[in-house]
């Protein structure tokens, strides 16, 4: 690690954990909202085409944006389990070599 860096695995943790959170809140809200945000009336309205297509998008990305999150939320709970393990392993390795007290 360069001199000076350290890493606040707690802080990570909990980051990751607020971001997966996030997801699931966003990803309940568009289940939530379901297909009722475009106007259903007149009709075959041509504006009433266009908003339910906008609907389909604006909720097809809202969820690809949920599984984004998603994503980004696992791998910072995954840095700070794989940072906590070799920082665990490193230490063991040296209080084995005697550097550190056991």
């Amino acid at each position: 690690m360069h001199p000076g860096f350290a890493v606040d695995v707690d802080a990570l943790k909990r980051v990751g954990a607020q971001v997966e959170a996030t997801a699931a809140m966003l990803r309940e809200s568009v289940r939530a909202a379901g297909a009722g945000l475009a106007p259903s009336s007149p009709p075959g309205s041509a504006a009433v085409v266009a908003a339910r297509g906008a609907e389909r998008a604006w909720l097809a990305e809202l969820r690809r944006l949920a599984g984004e999150l998603d994503g980004f939320g696992a791998d910072l709970s995954a840095s700070a389990r794989e940072y906590r393990a070799v920082d665990e392993a490193s230490a063991d390795g040296l209080r084995r070599s005697g550097v550190l007290p056991r």
